[in-house]
């Protein structure tokens, strides 16, 4: 196996991990696919693995920023947030295309979009912990 294989398969396993746990599938797939076990799976199947925990990441994200969002009473603090989440999406793009580039993957390349998806699931994953973190500091102010 290359090093950059056993790098992905190693992310994608903590991706897997973190992920599963934390939010609901949005798509269909195949659920016989044992994303935990990286270095036995096809390109599809890798694929797939990915796919999911990019939804399941996304969800998260989506269900806390319409929590933040609802609960905020403040009409200018929720249109701050709709509009930093936007931006934040654009970054998010942006950069993880970028990060592909450093690590020497091309658009037209097998592993770009791979690499790409990676780095989505993981960013989602962040923005969700940091969406979180506004709302238990909104939820305390109003205690």
């Amino acid at each position: 196996m290359t090093h950059r294989k056993a790098v992905l398969a190693l992310l994608i396993f903590g991706i897997a991990a973190h992920t599963a746990a934390h939010a609901q599938e949005r798509r269909e797939y195949d659920r016989s696919i044992d994303c935990s076990r990286t270095e036995e799976l096809t390109g599809m199947e890798l694929g797939q693995c990915i796919g999911r925990d990019r939804d399941l990441a996304e969800y998260s994200m989506g269900v806390t920023y319409r929590q933040l969002i609802s609960r905020t009473s403040d009409k200018e603090a929720a249109k701050a947030v709709a509009v930093a989440q936007k931006s934040w999406e654009a970054f998010r793009m942006k950069e993880c295309e970028a990060d592909a580039h450093m690590q020497g993957f091309r658009p037209a390349g097998s592993m770009y979009g791979t690499v790409v998806g990676i780095c989505l699931t993981g960013m989602a994953q962040i923005r969700e912990k940091e969406l979180s973190r506004q709302l238990r500091v909104m939820n305390e102010l109003r205690r």
